[in-house]
């Protein structure tokens, strides 16, 4: 009876905290851990030569993040952030109930004073990603490099199509990483692009990064 009433206090107390964290928009602890991922992920590929791509930039947190990042550390001048998604009005999202809205996201790295570093892609993956060299925005001698790829698209065929085209412009050393750790179809599409290019798929740990990812060495 007592165990049934503790567990039953815990219950209310948690609802009660996470109700406190959202209302008084404190970061929860899984929030944080995702974020020094992103640090920690930053970090081993900033002395790399070339862009961030992001193939599933959603809500625009990771936007943000790495924008952020590349302006703390004195890149914007040589750097840049590409983010790829439909954004707002697609089947998929309704599916998981997201609200991706390109403006908001517009707006809110506008007033972060980050929106020369950002550049956002909206449209069907599959085919933009084609036009990746054409964009030349902060490439140098009109061809761009790439330091770091990184996935949350939720689709296999999307993944391997990008993976396929974006590696002509992979500097050594590059890492392409996706947001999940073992199971999800970005992660299956990176152990196939990993075999067809005898990369070692590899699996970052919890004080490091989190992710499933392997390093270019062309």
């Amino acid at each position: 009876m007592i165990t049934k009433i503790i567990k039953s206090f815990v219950r209310v107390l948690n609802k009660e905290l996470n109700s406190y964290v959202k209302s008084q928009k404190i970061p929860d602890v899984k929030s944080l851990n995702y974020t020094h991922s992103l640090i920690k992920l930053y970090d081993r590929t900033k002395n790399i030569p070339g862009h961030i791509v992001e193939i599933g930039a959603g809500s625009g947190r990771n936007t943000l993040i790495f924008s952020f990042l590349i302006k703390k550390n004195n890149k914007q001048d040589i750097v840049r952030y590409f983010g790829y998604d439909f954004f707002e009005n697609h089947e998929l999202f309704e599916k998981q109930n997201a609200d991706y809205n390109i403006r908001q996201i517009k707006d809110l790295l506008r007033s972060s004073d980050l929106d020369d570093i950002a550049h956002l892609v909206k449209g069907d993956i599959n085919k933009e990603i084609y036009k990746f060299e054409k964009l030349n925005l902060g490439f140098r001698n009109n061809k761009p490099l790439i330091s770091l790829i990184y996935i949350d698209c939720n689709s296999y065929e999307t993944t391997l199509n990008s993976l396929n085209y974006l590696k002509s412009f992979l500097s050594k050393g590059a890492h392409i990483c996706t947001d999940q750790k073992k199971i999800a179809e970005e992660v299956n599409a990176l152990k196939k692009f990993a075999d067809e290019n005898n990369l070692e798929l590899k699996l970052g740990s919890d004080i490091d990064f989190r992710s499933t990812f392997c390093v270019w060495d062309k």
